[in-house]
This record gives C-alpha cells, sequence and structure tokens, in this order.
C-alpha cells in the first residue's frame, strides 16, 4: 500500500466513512491513477477532466456511477492532497435529470375509477386523488379509524355488562342522572327527564 492510498484511508476513518464507502474511493482512485499510470498526486485538473470524459464517452458510466467517481476525487484532491482548488470548478458533477411524476388526465381518472367494484372503493379512492393523498397517509387515516371504531365498540360491551336487559344504556343513563338528584328548592328533579316520564303524574322511578 502506498503512502497515499494509507492517508486517504485515515482521513476516511477519521470522518468515520462507512466500509463500503472507504472500498469503492478507493477503487475509483485506483483506476483513475493506472488511466494515467501516475500518481494522483501528479495529476491536475487537465487530467481529472480527461478522465471524466473517459468515463463518459468511452465507458458509457451511468450518471450515478460517474457521481461516486467524482466524489472520490472530491475527496482525494479536498481533503488527502488538501489542493487550493474550487473543487466544484475543477471536479464538476454531472446534472441529474429528474423524471416528472405521471399525472393522470381527467379521462383516464375516470376509466380508472369505474373499474373499481362497488360504490365504497370508488368513493374511497376519488377522495384519496383529490385530496392528493400520498398511500402513507392513506394507511394512517385508516389506522386511526380503525383504532376509533374498536374503542366504540369496547364502549358498547361495557354498555352491555352493566345494563343487560338494556342495550342502549338508555335506562341506566337516566337513572344515574335524573332520578337520582334533587333540585335545590326539593323539588324532584326527575320532572326534568324525559325517559321516565310515563304521563303528567305517573313516573317510571
Amino acid at each position: 500500500m502506498t503512502t497515499l492510498r494509507q492517508r486517504m484511508l485515515e482521513d476516511m476513518q477519521v470522518r468515520n466513512l462507512s466500509p463500503h464507502t472507504q472500498r469503492i474511493y478507493l477503487e475509483h482512485i485506483t483506476r483513475f491513477a493506472r488511466y494515467f499510470r501516475r500518481s494522483p498526486a501528479d495529476l491536475g485538473p487537465e487530467e481529472i477532466r480527461a478522465y471524466q470524459l473517459y468515463l463518459r464517452n468511452d465507458r458509457q458510466l451511468a450518471v450515478t456511477s460517474i457521481h461516486v467517481a467524482v466524489a472520490a476525487l472530491r475527496f482525494l484532491s479536498r481533503v488527502t492532497l488538501k489542493k487550493a482548488w474550487v473543487i466544484e470548478d475543477v471536479i464538476p458533477a454531472p446534472r441529474v435529470r429528474r423524471r416528472l411524476p405521471v399525472v393522470l388526465s381527467p379521462e383516464e381518472v375516470v376509466r380508472f375509477l369505474d373499474c373499481l367494484p362497488g360504490l365504497r372503493y370508488r368513493a374511497m379512492l376519488a377522495t384519496c386523488y383529490g385530496a392528493s393523498l400520498r398511500i402513507p397517509e392513506v394507511l394512517h387515516a385508516v389506522g386511526e379509524e380503525a383504532e376509533g371504531a374498536n374503542a366504540v365498540e369496547a364502549g358498547r360491551e361495557d354498555v352491555k355488562q352493566e345494563a343487560p336487559d338494556d342495550p342502549t344504556g338508555v335506562a341506566s343513563r337516566s337513572e344515574g342522572t335524573c332520578c337520582t338528584h334533587t333540585s335545590s328548592s326539593g323539588r324532584d328533579a326527575r320532572s326534568c327527564c324525559p325517559w321516565t316520564r310515563r304521563s303528567s303524574s305517573a313516573w317510571s322511578c
């Protein structure tokens, strides 16, 4: 292992780069040196430019692969060799083309919704699409709805256990509120309770 290679390896270790990144960077610098058959310390901006053209035109590497080679060359020049260059100008990175997302036309959206089985699914997906919801947001909303439904069902079960003859829980609630209290004047407060009133002169509790 040459002194320059050892120095670059130590610089990457000090900066806590992953072992995979260290190996990839060293491989790119080794290829760079082999291409010119010289030490990278003796190569300047013109050689770097020529090597980038070689990667793009001769080897026809993908943009992402060239980006990795550029990152390795930048690390070597800026950190290990401490070159007083404007690194972004001397070692430019290729532009990455960003693809626009596919946007369906109104006719395609209608045709897609018509393929769904049942009104329920069409309404659900139409709402999600119209609100521009992402899949994680939809799943989060569905999870909250399921938790709410479970809580309501658990509450109903508690009411049934407390009053098995009264599934709605109306009588038990009325007895716990209106029928057990009197007003400040001493008058029975059951006169305000619509569930316990049979007639104008009779009460159920």
